[in-house]
């Protein structure tokens, strides 16, 4: 990676440290020469290649002790994509996941690895791929994973790989079955089974069974929702739930219900009273 940062164990009396880096071991060519009171030292982006270090203790007078010496390579290029979806620790419903990366300017193809985390992880899918993005060919069984993507060069050149990132699959929740609705004087009311602890759900009724005139689209956390009793006419129902971290599972088949029109006997029958009064007078 680059930049290099190096760290020099700190001697008695030295107030601070010289740096000198170059291509060949008589330090003729210096790439980098630089100085540090703390010992630790950041060599900026040098180009893939072998390089030799030297390193100097100087003391509060200005006086430099003797060389150490040591070999540096630097293998970053092309350097590694920026990783976009999914995102660190999420959950992903979709058993053949998608993911995408960002493209470095000079990539030209990309390797993209999948395993099971941990010091002892299996490589799962180990594979090369032109575009910045991937799709796994078979169903992943629920559990976590990490995946990985190094950058490739037009020669086939390969550059070190960047950060993993851990995601989790597993199914969406299953959808509550719906209780038939009970429907009021100016009320209609909802219910469901209550699944697991921490589980919400949302409900919507509609006009039409593609649910594009919505009525009620609510979230609650109990299972059961009451409403104003809507108009007469057909609507669709149809309910999800709603995991803690966010994750919604699939809407439930939707059920459709009729709401006829409230009868009004009594007041029907003080409108039509003068007309039945004029047939017996006749």
């Amino acid at each position: 990676r680059v930049p290099v940062r190096l760290q020099l164990v700190t001697l008695p009396g030295a107030a601070a440290y010289r740096l000198q880096v170059a291509a060949d071991g008589q330090f003729q060519a210096l790439a980098l020469e630089t100085e540090s009171v703390s010992g630790e030292f950041v060599v900026p982006g040098l180009p893939d290649g072998a390089y030799f270090l030297r390193f100097r203790a100087v003391d509060e007078l200005g006086l430099a002790g003797r060389d150490a010496v040591a070999r540096l390579e630097i293998d970053a290029l092309p350097l590694p994509p920026a990783l976009v979806t999914p995102q660190e620790d999420a959950i992903v419903a979709d058993p053949r996941p998608s993911f995408a990366w960002s493209a470095p300017a000079g990539s030209a193809g990309y390797r993209f690895q999948l395993a099971k985390p941990g010091p002892a992880g299996t490589v799962l899918v180990d594979e090369v791929t032109a575009g910045a993005s991937f799709v796994a060919s078979g169903a992943l069984e629920p559990g976590s994973y990490e995946w990985r993507v190094a950058a490739r060069d037009a020669a086939g050149g390969e550059g070190p790989f960047g950060e993993s990132r851990k995601f989790t699959w597993r199914d969406r929740p299953a959808a509550p079955a719906l209780q038939p609705p009970a429907l009021g004087g100016k009320v209609l009311s909802f219910s469901w089974p209550a699944g697991v602890p921490g589980l919400e759900y949302r409900l919507q009724l509609a006009t039409d069974a593609n649910f594009k005139r919505l009525v009620v689209n609510q979230r609650v956390s109990e299972p059961r929702l009451i409403v104003a009793r809507p108009g007469p006419g057909r609507y669709y129902v149809r309910l999800r739930a709603i995991e803690p971290n966010g994750l919604e599972g699939d809407f439930g088949p939707p059920q459709s219900l009729e709401i006829l029109r409230r009868r009004r006997w009594p007041a029907d029958l003080l409108l039509a009273l003068p007309f039945f009064l004029a047939l017996l007078a006749l």
